[in-house]
């Protein structure tokens, strides 16, 4: 068994390994992504991370996932990815990869 890498870039996924960012709109205004009460996704616009970093989010290598780094939530998109909003779970709950 490979041991898991922490950090770079995964070429697979398309994210670098525990690096922070956010989740932006192409829309004009450019708001993002950031968790709201009832552990939904919601999109205001961008503020100070020492104010508010529910905004900024993470992939981590080992369940391959997205997550946020307030709460360490994981982005879902619920049936299956049929329906059109992004919903938070507190664990990783399927392995879907």
């Amino acid at each position: 068994m490979k041991p898991i890498v922490r950090e770079g870039y995964d070429s697979e996924w398309g994210f670098y390994r525990n690096k922070h960012f956010y989740i932006r709109s192409r829309l004009p205004m450019k708001r993002i992504i950031q968790v709201c009460p009832g552990n939904k996704t919601c999109i205001r616009r961008r503020v100070d991370p020492t104010k508010r970093n529910g905004q900024i989010w993470y992939f981590d290598p080992v369940g391959k996932v997205i997550k946020d780094i307030a709460w360490k939530y994981v982005i879902e998109i619920r049936g299956s990815g049929t329906q059109n909003h992004l919903a938070l779970n507190s664990k990783m709950t399927s392995m879907w990869w």
